[in-house]
């Protein structure tokens, strides 16, 4: 993960999607992979992903940490929300978007 998120913040500086998609993520609970993910901490300023999708068969949501099932149905909804930004704004789709919450021009 630590490797993956310095190419992940060049593609979102370059106004591309940057998801990552993971089967196990007991690591993120630990503070400081959730901070490397969600961002607007200290260490971390900026968030390294779009968005963070784990296969669990929990519920749980932690800002741009989503958990999914084998359907990825989330993942999909929001890919399509990306894709329909990119088309439309693509000079504003950069690290600040977020699948849930409504775009606000800084």
């Amino acid at each position: 993960m630590t490797r993956d998120r310095e190419p992940s913040i060049n593609a979102m500086k370059a106004y591309f999607l940057s998801v990552a998609i993971v089967l196990d993520g007991a690591f993120l609970k630990l503070p400081k992979f959730t901070a490397m993910v969600n961002g607007n901490t200290a260490g971390y300023e900026l968030n390294g992903w779009h968005g963070m999708y784990v296969l669990s068969n929990e519920d749980k949501e932690l800002d741009r940490i989503h958990s999914i099932d084998i359907s990825m149905s989330k993942f999909v909804e929001d890919v399509l929300k990306a894709a329909d930004f990119w088309t439309k704004q693509r000079q504003w789709f950069d690290n600040s978007w977020h699948p849930d919450k409504k775009f606000v021009k800084k």
